[in-house]
């Protein structure tokens, strides 16, 4: 999904990147960014959800079940965007919507870079897998992999 513009932005406005995806810690994440920026014209809030492609897609599929899969995955994407939208269009705070696909903490640290983000707000707990357990948090695999602050929201 392109971006999907819902303000007018301006070159010297801070840029804060917020990953989001539905889960309980990420709304938190979100409401810290709508009460801490409220009526700021001077920030733009970029909000992200990733979609993580399944790994056991086999590589001899028809690319059309593929194409219909990621269409899946987008319009999923899109759907909880607009949650994150609605919470910072009430507070009045302007924002971008991204949907990417791809490693959740790949595109988080990369999306950041590409788009000149100061920061990033985040929750602490997604709605990873239970390999997260073993792996390391998504949050914490952004923080190692960001060139910017990252803000941890409970």
């Amino acid at each position: 999904m392109a971006r999907l513009d819902t303000s007018s932005p301006e070159n010297s406005m801070r840029k804060i990147l917020l990953p989001y995806d539905g889960s309980t810690s990420s709304q938190h994440a979100v409401r810290y960014v709508a009460d801490k920026f409220r009526d700021d014209r001077n920030v733009q809030i970029h909000v992200l959800n990733v979609q993580e492609l399944p790994t056991l897609i086999d590589p001899w599929v028809d690319a059309t079940v593929i194409q219909k899969v990621q269409q899946e995955l987008n319009a999923s994407g899109e759907k909880l965007v607009m949650e994150a939208a609605r919470t910072l269009q009430e507070s009045a705070v302007p924002h971008q919507l991204h949907v990417h696909l791809g490693l959740v903490p790949d595109v988080i640290a990369k999306e950041a870079e590409s788009i000149g983000c100061e920061s990033i707000v985040m929750g602490t707990r997604g709605r990873g897998t239970f390999s997260g357990f073993f792996l390391g948090s998504t949050a914490m695999k952004v923080v190692h992999l960001a060139h910017v602050p990252v803000t941890l929201v409970k």
